[in-house]
């Protein structure tokens, strides 16, 4: 029987879900292949094959994501973690945030202060 004119000698590649934070996959192929993402090998990527987490593969020239795929069908995601660096950033971020606020609140207003010089300025006896 045939198999409708679709050979799987070429890689069969689908995209199930590529968005910012998550990419999902679904590759066919009747040899091992290395698949190359268009994606920086960022170590806060976490992919998966069949399952299995996998380190993958970059390019030397330009970082980009290499994954070394079995033969058969496999399913592949890659999902973007929290890292220490990115947490850290972001409680300095809301402590600076914080910070800066109080300061604000802080300062004496403009007209409060010239309201306070005009009065100390000005007094009247009522004797």
């Amino acid at each position: 029987s045939t198999n409708s004119g679709t050979s799987l000698a070429t890689p069969q590649i689908s995209i199930v879900k590529w968005t910012a934070q998550e990419k999902q996959l679904q590759v066919t192929s009747a040899a091992p292949l290395k698949l190359k993402l268009r994606l920086l090998n960022y170590p806060a990527w976490r992919v998966t094959i069949n399952g299995h987490t996998v380190t993958p593969e970059r390019t030397a020239e330009t970082g980009q994501m290499v994954l070394p795929v079995a033969a058969g069908s496999s399913t592949i995601s890659v999902q973007f973690a929290s890292t220490a660096d990115r947490v850290a950033g972001g409680i300095l971020s809301i402590v600076s945030s914080c910070v800066l606020l109080l300061f604000i609140a802080a300062m004496p207003t403009r007209r409060s202060s010239e309201a306070a010089n005009t009065s100390a300025r000005f007094s009247a006896d009522p004797r």
